[in-house]
């Protein structure tokens, strides 16, 4: 299935720029997301040899496009994946190759670069595990004579890759031959060649003609002409038509690729897809100066098919983190780090120190991380640091599962990397817990995932103080601290029963750590600063889950602990403190809110807004938890006292995936997934809803992001729709003044072909 990523932020970004000494008649901007790396050593064939110039002539390759571009001498790859719809059968890359040699009119020429950006590559990956880094991205290659007095040159508009043939003055005009090979069918008439591979048909128009001489370019009336030959090359030319033989021609071609729709919003000032197939953003942090920094995982790593022209079984993920800057949105780096199988793909989290270094946590897969030459390694011991580099078969289903726990300098440069999980049989490899914070005050390090721990890696605290569970007879939530400045492990304990899952983290001011999540059971339930004494979950399944909330004082004691929810399943999934210390926390519920003494809790305290307190159906979506309505509830920092709680929703189900509170108003913005064709919105609904129809009627249940905003006395401003016709899926929102940011992905359904999503400006290649 094919999954866009998706980063929505409120900033607005324009660039133009044109191709070396080659204006754009056309004024497009070009992109400033596309881009050309040199290849280091980075690229590999699917078998996971690494390609480099000097024995394979592979020079450059494409970042953020698809389809990916690989250049070498005398030739470019694009690498397009093909993704089946039936589950019988692998989704594959596909190459095509392009090549301009023929009956030795051609000339050897390799590429170079032109127009520098500030945006850096980092790769970790075990076939240069010592650091593909600070590689510069280029807007711009150039393959100079590629036939006499003619040029081939690369570049952009804000979505794809164009090429331009750069015919100077005097030169045979007829030389110019398409040669691919890689394709299972071509057709061609005069300004279209169709290629076909696999289940895509590829249509690449003949382009545009104009001239240049140094004063302006001339757009010409007519197109450049595509001949398709005996030998199946095709030829472009000007055919029958005029040009001035004392200037420049040039002709301009854009290469195909697949997009999402746009529309124009104005509620939105930023918008961005990440038109990559299976790519997913997780979570999202900023820096001191407002930077994001976003992670997730992408499956668009420069892997190239060299022995064949069809790859089958390329489903190997790699964890990407971004780091953005915050005056345009261009990105600063981009680093990507990965093994021999998923990683990052079912867990990932992201965290920033009071330095600026990002620490980021995923799940991963891969067994080849660690080597005992450091130099072929992508884990990166630390002296003093905890350090395991291990990450075996021996696990449940023979699956190797640990979490990856990095931390990257300020210019996205890997500076420690360790495992952390055990070497026990019947291990989880679960995606419904984890995440990880740093407290910027003291940089200690917390994370939290599922695991079947050892002995070696559950640790009591020293002095023997704080909460303390080393019960491992059954793996289950775990809860870890590394220490802020040797990265040495203080602190890992067992947290609630094999049936409690830990989603998210905060901290308040007094360095009080704070978790919320959802348990088939919770125990203890601390008295006198409770909500729920009692587990409320019961109904006529074997496991219901109640939401809860727990909080460790500095002393990493447990203070308050309490269930939330009704009769029914109740998910808590995010917590957030704003900054008068008020705690809010949302999920989903099928609890409804009745008099019976089964409902759940819903209080509104003082505010104007009357939600209903019936919860919606029980229509669900791939397990998401979308089951019966959201939940918002809000509990004042101080006297742990429920101040608010609310449903979101309508019809069918309705999820809380990300919550984040304005610094300034302490307005609380909960935003998450729908599958109901309406929601509530407020009185007075401001000028700048985006109103979106939902998806959710459809026969498929698909279902839109939704997004809400309360003010500080809990009353709902807005609410609106936002997506596609395909599924959208949030993972996180976060906050910098004045901007609210939300990252996911964008995908299509199976029979349903999505589009419009709503891209400001119009843009995709991110």
């Amino acid at each position: 299935m094919k999954y866009l990523t998706l980063l929505l932020i409120l900033l607005t970004i324009g660039v133009v720029a044109f191709p070396q000494g080659i204006p754009d008649p056309l004024e497009e901007d070009a992109s400033n997301k596309i881009g050309f790396v040199q290849n280091m050593g980075q690229v590999t064939d699917e078998n996971g040899s690494s390609l480099t110039s000097v024995g394979n002539g592979l020079y450059f390759h494409s970042v953020n496009t698809l389809p990916a571009s690989y250049y070498y001498t005398n030739k470019i790859s694009f690498v397009y994946p093909i993704v089946i719809d039936s589950n019988a059968t692998i989704d594959t890359l596909r190459r095509l190759d392009m090549s301009w040699i023929w009956s030795d009119v051609g000339n050897s020429a390799a590429p170079t670069s032109f127009e520098q950006t500030e945006e850096l590559y980092n790769y970790y990956f075990p076939h240069c595990a010592i650091g593909c880094d600070q590689i510069v991205l280029n807007k711009g290659l150039l393959y100079e004579d590629i036939y006499e007095d003619i040029d081939l040159r690369i570049y952009s508009n804000s979505a794809w890759i164009k090429i331009y043939y750069v015919l100077k003055p005097g030169s045979n005009r007829e030389l110019i031959r398409l040669n691919f090979a890689g394709y299972d069918n071509i057709s061609v008439n005069q300004y279209l060649t169709t290629i076909t591979i696999g289940n895509k048909d590829i249509n690449l128009p003949s382009g545009i003609a104009y001239e240049y001489d140094g004063n302006g370019t001339n757009l010409l009336g007519w197109q450049p002409e595509f001949e398709l030959q005996p030998d199946s090359s095709i030829k472009l030319s000007a055919g029958g038509n005029s040009y001035d033989n004392n200037k420049t021609l040039v002709f301009e071609i854009f290469l195909p690729a697949f997009a999402a729709g746009s529309s124009d919003l104005k509620n939105i000032n930023k918008s961005i897809v990440h038109d990559n197939i299976s790519d997913m953003y997780w979570d999202i942090d900023h820096d001191a100066g407002g930077n994001p920094h976003i992670c997730g995982y992408s499956e668009n790593a420069p892997v190239i098919p060299t022995n064949s022209y069809k790859s089958t079984g390329i489903t190997k993920s790699n964890i990407v983190v971004v780091k953005l800057n915050a005056s345009d949105l261009s990105r600063s780096w981009v680093t990507l780090m990965g093994g021999n199988d998923e990683d990052g793909k079912k867990w990932y989290g992201i965290s920033l120190d009071n330095e600026g270094n990002t620490f980021i946590s995923a799940n991963t897969n891969s067994t080849d991380l660690y080597s005992a030459t450091p130099s072929q390694s992508v884990l990166l011991e630390v002296s003093g640091a905890y350090w395991d580099n291990t990450n075996t078969t021996s696990k449940s289903n023979n699956i190797a599962t640990d979490q990856l726990l990095v931390k990257l300098n300020t210019s996205g440069v890997r500076t420690w990397a360790t495992l952390f999980g055990s070497e026990e049989t019947n291990s989880y490899d679960d995606i419904k817990s984890g995440d990880i914070i740093v407290d910027k005050n003291n940089n200690n390090v917390y994370m939290t995932s599922r695991d079947k721990l050892g002995s070696a890696e559950v640790a009591q605290p020293s002095g023997n103080g704080g909460y303390f569970n080393q019960n491992y007879s059954s793996g289950r939530c775990y809860i870890v601290k590394f220490n802020g400045s040797t990265l040495a492990r203080e602190w890992c304990t067992y947290y609630g029963t094999d049936i409690t899952y830990i989603k998210n983290f905060a901290i308040d001011a007094n360095q009080n750590i704070l978790m919320t999540g959802y348990s088939g059971y919770l125990n203890p339930i601390y008295s006198g600063r409770m909500f729920n004494q009692n587990f409320a979950g019961g109904g006529n399944q074997s496991i219901l889950y109640d939401g809860f909330i727990g909080r460790f004082d500095e002393d990493w004691n447990i203070d308050w602990q309490t269930c939330i929810g009704g009769y029914y399943n109740d998910f808590s999934n995010r917590i957030n403190i704003n900054s008068a210390g008020t705690i809010a926390i949302g999920g989903s519920t099928w609890s409804d809110g009745s008099s019976s003494t089964t409902k759940f809790p819903i209080q509104q305290n003082g505010s104007s807004t009357n939600f209903s307190t019936w919860s919606g159906s029980n229509v669900s979506f791939s397990g998401e938890h979308y089951e019966g309505d959201a939940f918002v509830a809000t509990f004042d920092g101080v006297t742990l006292e429920m101040i608010n709680s609310t449903f979101i929703g309508g019809e069918n189900g309705e999820s809380v995936f990300g919550l984040a509170s304005n610094s300034s108003t302490n307005d609380l913005f909960a935003i998450g997934s729908t599958l109901s064709p309406a929601i509530q919105t407020a009185t007075n609904q401001p000028w700048f809803l985006y109103d979106a129809p939902s998806n959710s009627n459809t026969p498929f249940y698909v279902p839109d992001y939704f997004i809400t905003g309360f003010s500080s006395g809990f009353n709902l401003n807005w609410a609106t729709f936002f997506g596609s016709t395909g599924t959208e899926l949030l993972s996180s929102a976060a906050f910098y003044y004045p901007y609210l940011y939300i990252v996911g992905n964008t995908h299509d359904v199976i029979g349903i072909p999505y589009q419009g999503f709503p891209t400001n400006p119009s843009q995709t290649g991110f």
